[in-house]
């Protein structure tokens, strides 16, 4: 059972839907969030697999940052203005672990 305090430890990749634009790769790094702290589209997403699984998640704006751009992230990938205004956003997310 997930919760929004519920910690998920994850592998991803994300990538800007309308270009193909990478902007996030965790590569060997499984980063954990609690599901309070992440984007509406993980916290209805994420909880929809078990540990192990992966999903694609394809996110509307509203779902994730909405008209607000997120300047700093994906300029380590090239994005030199970070995510822009209103971007859909397309994410595999590979669930490695599970804490309440």
């Amino acid at each position: 059972m997930f919760t929004r305090s519920t910690k998920v430890t994850i592998a991803d990749t994300g990538r800007l839907l309308t270009t193909g634009q990478l902007f996030r790769q965790t590569n060997e790094f499984h980063p954990s969030f609690t599901l309070s702290q992440v984007i509406l589209g993980w916290q209805l997403g994420i909880p929809k697999i078990k540990k192990g699984g992966i999903v694609r998640l394809l996110i509307p704006s509203r779902y994730a940052y909405g008209p607000n751009p997120q300047p700093t992230v994906g300029v380590e990938y090239g994005l030199k203005d970070g995510l822009p205004p209103n971007a859909i956003l397309d994410f595999n997310i590979r669930l490695y672990d599970i804490t309440n």
